[in-house]
C-alpha cells in the first residue's frame, strides 16, 4: 500500500515538473519573441573604456531611439535600416573623445543571461538584440531593452508599456515577479537555453 501511494506521489510531482517546464519554456519564448534588446560591450575593463562605452550608448540612444516605434516590426526595421549609420556615429563618438577605436554593429538573435534591472528582470534566453561591440569587446556589458523602451520608463508606467506592446500579462509577470515561482522559472529557462545552446548550437 505503501509503496503504491509513494509511486503515485511520485509520479504527481513528475507531472507537476514536467507541466512547469512546459509553462516556463513557452512563457519565456513568448516573452523572448516579444522584445528587441541593447547590449554594448566596452573595449576593456578599464575605467576610461567605461566612459567611452557609456558615451557611445547615451549617443546611440540619442541619436536613434529617442522617440519609441509603434510596434515590434517597426522598431525591428528601424534597426536594420540604422547599422551603419549607428556604427559611424559610435566611431565619430570615440573620435571626438581622442579614441581610436574601430566599432562592430550586428542584429540578430543572440543569447543574453539573465539581467535584473531597477523595477524588473529578464530571464535567460535568445533575444533579437542589437550588439555594439567597441574595440576587443573585452570589457564590462550594458544591456537595455529597445522595444519596448522599458529601461527609460518609470516604474509607474512599467506595466502599461509593456501592454502596449503586447506583451502578455503572464509575461509582464514574469519579469516582475519576486517570489520563489519567478525564480524556478527563470531557472528552468536558463537550463533549458543552455541545453539548447550545447545541442544545437542555436
Amino acid at each position: 500500500m505503501k509503496t503504491k501511494l509513494f509511486v503515485r506521489t511520485l509520479v504527481l510531482c513528475l507531472c507537476l515538473l514536467v507541466s512547469a517546464v512546459f509553462s516556463a519554456a513557452a512563457e519565456g519564448a513568448q516573452l523572448s519573441g516579444s522584445l528587441i534588446r541593447l547590449h554594448v560591450v566596452a573595449d576593456t575593463g578599464s575605467e576610461e573604456d567605461l566612459r567611452l562605452k557609456n558615451a557611445v550608448r547615451d549617443a546611440i540612444l540619442a541619436e536613434f531611439f529617442s522617440e519609441p516605434m509603434e510596434s515590434l516590426q517597426a522598431e525591428r526595421d528601424r534597426v536594420e535600416g540604422s547599422l551603419t549609420e549607428i556604427r559611424q556615429l559610435a566611431e565619430e563618438t570615440l573620435r571626438g573623445l581622442e579614441a581610436d577605436c574601430n566599432v562592430q554593429v550586428s542584429f540578430g538573435m543572440r543569447y543574453l543571461p539573465e539581467k535584473e534591472y531597477e523595477s524588473f528582470s529578464l530571464p535567460a534566453g535568445r533575444y533579437e538584440t542589437l550588439t555594439v561591440t567597441i574595440g576587443r569587446g573585452k570589457g564590462s556589458n550594458w544591456w537595455c531593452v529597445l522595444y519596448p523602451p522599458l529601461c527609460v520608463v518609470p516604474a509607474a508606467a512599467l506595466q502599461e508599456t509593456a501592454e502596449n506592446a503586447g506583451i502578455p500579462q503572464d509575461g509582464y509577470e514574469m519579469m516582475t515577479g519576486d517570489d520563489e515561482e519567478i525564480r524556478f522559472r527563470f531557472k528552468i529557462l536558463e537550463i533549458l537555453t543552455d541545453l539548447d545552446e550545447k545541442i544545437f548550437g542555436r
